[in-house]
Order: C-alpha cells, then structure tokens, then sequence
C-alpha cells in the first residue's frame, strides 16, 4: 500500500525504539512514494540514508514564560502565574526550554519552593537521563498511595491509553480515590486527558518508562 500511494507515516518517539537501525532499513523500503517522520530526543546520524534532519530547539524565552504562567494557572498557582519574569526565567534556565519538563517543573511548586526544585537541578545536563530521572522521582514521592497505585497500573494499558472504566478496571480503586487520583496524577502532568466523551487518559512514553524503570511492581493503594 505505501508503495503504491503516497502517505505521510509518524513514526514517532524513535529513541525508545530498540534496534533502530532495523526499522530504519524497512522503513527505507517503503519510502517511495509514502515518506516518513521520525520524532525522538536523540539525533539519528544520517548515514546512507538521504534524510533531511530538523533539529526543534528549546522554547522561545517568550512562549516559555507563556507556558509556566498557563500551567500555574491551570493549577490555580496565582503566584506563580503572576510572578515577575525574573524567577521564571530560572525555571526555563534549568528547563532548557522543554515543555515536558516544564510541566513537570511546575507540577512540584504546588508542594515544594522553588529553591528546593532547582537546586538539583541545576547541576544537571537538561533533556538527560539523569535530569529525567530526578523530576520523574521528585513527582513520584508528591504522589498519594492511591495515585501511584493507578500510574504503575498504567502500564496494562496501551500506549493510546484508556476511558475511566478502563482505569478503575485496571486500578480496582474505589470512585473516589480513582477520581482524586486522576486529579492528582493530572496535576502533576504525569496523566494525559483527551476527548470530551468519550475521555480518555494515557500517559507520556518517557513517564512509561519511568515505571518501568521502577520495576513495576506493586503498590499498596493505602486502606
């Protein structure tokens, strides 16, 4: 079908791919007349293959500032919504500019000061294992019981994720801590919402492997 009619394929989050080189060498094949975008975090060396790469940098110091006002505002954080752009910029600083991080970033200043998020930050590469790895943790130790019981659990579920009744199917909480739990895992942007009705909830692949880095196993929801 590719090869016979032009289609546009997203292939994306190619780094958590494992051996790449593999699927690069069928994709190739079936790269004329369909063409293919490959997404990831880490830059493909284009080898024999005559590629075009496009290198998406930070956020633009204006929209970056955008960002962290609009997610302390969906959080009802009027401080920091309202803040000068001078401790803002310190977010975007150990950010890089990265969206997700920011998100995450912003998730932690409902519980904790900004000297305590930044200061660990601060002496790590942006965009980094490392750096991934202190902001999955410093989220996954703000969570209740309950909302980390339904994270772990999220990982029976496909990538595009499920509806609510998939989520107290796989979760077997009650109605209200399913519901405080997706209100706390959102707000802390560890949960993706979309759609009206049906809605449904997945989550980011790097939060995916985040769980999987910490083996997955169970978590007590609490009494």
């Amino acid at each position: 079908m590719l090869n016979h009619r032009p289609y546009l394929v997203v292939v994306d989050n190619l780094a958590m791919v494992d051996e790449c080189r593999e699927l690069l060498d069928m994709l190739w094949e079936l790269a004329n007349p369909s063409k293919f975008l490959l997404t990831g975090r880490h830059q493909l060396q284009p080898g024999s293959y005559p590629w075009s790469v496009l290198t998406v940098g930070q956020l633009a110091e204006l929209d970056g500032l955008a960002l962290i006002r609009h997610e302390a505002g969906l959080r009802g954080m009027t401080e920091v919504a309202e803040a000068s752009d001078d401790p803002l910029q310190r977010i975007l600083a150990v950010t890089g500019g990265n969206p997700l991080a920011i998100k995450l970033v912003v998730g932690h200043l409902l519980s904790l000061p900004l000297t305590r998020v930044l200061h660990d930050l601060e002496s790590v590469e942006p965009a980094s294992a490392e750096f991934y790895g202190y902001l999955y943790r410093t989220s996954w130790d703000l969570l209740s019981a309950p909302a980390k019981h339904l994270l772990v659990q999220m990982d029976r579920l496909p990538p595009s994720g499920g509806t609510w009744e998939e989520l107290a199917a796989i979760s077997e909480l009650p109605p209200g801590d399913l519901t405080s739990a997706v209100a706390e895992l959102t707000t802390h942007s560890l949960l993706l919402g979309s759609g009206f009705d049906p809605k449904t909830y997945c989550i980011h692949p790097l939060t995916a492997h985040f769980i999987t880095s910490q083996g997955g196993g169970p978590v007590s929801p609490g009494p």
